[in-house]
């Protein structure tokens, strides 16, 4: 009709934002790095995998179409923190390529069968733990190991065996937490008529995390699990994810110094122990 704009609707099939990638870089890249922070076996797999969580988190977050630009950026982050941690050129290049078909395997039946859109549904739930726990993580393992036994020799069943809890688990630690939790849900215990609640609840968790860094020969860790639920019931899934980030970085931390009190397999075992732990309470905390 004359003298009507015409409505000029989005380009539903631009692809993702500049802004987006440079983001989807910055936090794969710095996930990839945040396992040789606490890393004590140079040059070999990391005690904790963050980057194939990361990488789910993602292709979970940004529509299908959008998947090609995602994989690459993903792919190029991946290779740039390897190369900066020190590994060959063909490691920097094969060992990212598995992390990412990892994290393809993981996101894509979840995709196709729309179970990806609210994690907190126990259906959900089930679907992302039986992929990591199972075929996923099992065929990229496989893969992994049989790429890094040719390149360094070592013992195909332990590399197996540090691909496959380090994925799976960094996985099932973070990737939950990360799609349930909302910017307004995590910015609403924060305000000024909560706030004073909210301290005093994030308090109880800090004095239990000092306690345990003032008792460590004592079996206190325990302790986290009715701190983090108390202010789950308090503040919702806002309050339940602030205090098991602070409980994750405070065991994080704590790694070193157990490696060098214990052997490696057994530091190795601790470490299990502690991102089951940590799994366990993410679970409950959604649930």
């Amino acid at each position: 009709m004359a003298g009507v704009p015409a409505v000029v609707r989005p380009d539903s099939d631009a692809g993702p934002s500049l802004r987006l990638l440079a983001t989807v870089v910055l936090t794969v890249f710095c996930a990839v790095l945040a396992g040789v922070a606490v890393s004590w076996v140079r040059g070999t797999l990391t005690p904790v995998w963050l980057g194939t969580a990361v990488m789910v988190y993602w292709l979970l977050r940004t529509p299908r179409r959008d998947w090609p630009s995602i994989v690459t950026v993903c792919w190029l982050a991946n290779v740039a923190a390897s190369i900066v941690m020190g590994r060959s050129i063909p490691r920097a290049i094969l060992l990212p390529t598995v992390n990412l078909l990892e994290a393809v395997l993981v996101a894509l039946p979840l995709r196709i069968y729309r179970l990806d859109g609210d994690f907190a549904r126990p259906l959900t739930l089930a679907a992302f733990y039986g992929l990591v726990l199972g075929p996923a993580t099992v065929i990229a393992a496989t893969i992994g190991a049989f790429v890094t036994q040719r390149m360094t020799s070592a013992p195909f069943l332990q590399i197996w065996m540090e691909w496959y809890t380090t994925t799976a688990l960094g996985q099932a630690v973070l990737v939950p937490p990360l799609m349930v939790l909302r910017k307004d849900s995590l910015a609403a215990i924060f305000r000024r008529d909560l706030l004073p609640g909210t301290l005093i609840l994030l308090g109880i968790v800090v004095a239990t995390i000092a306690l345990n860094a003032a008792l460590p020969q004592y079996p206190l860790g325990f302790l986290f699990f009715p701190a983090v639920v108390l202010i789950t019931f308090q503040r919702g899934f806002g309050g339940g994810a602030v205090g098991l980030a602070l409980v994750l970085l405070y065991l994080a931390g704590g790694l070193r110094d157990i490696h060098n009190a214990l052997s490696v397999s057994d530091a190795r075992l601790h470490l299990l122990f502690v991102q089951l732990y940590i799994a366990a309470i993410s679970f409950t905390v959604i649930v």
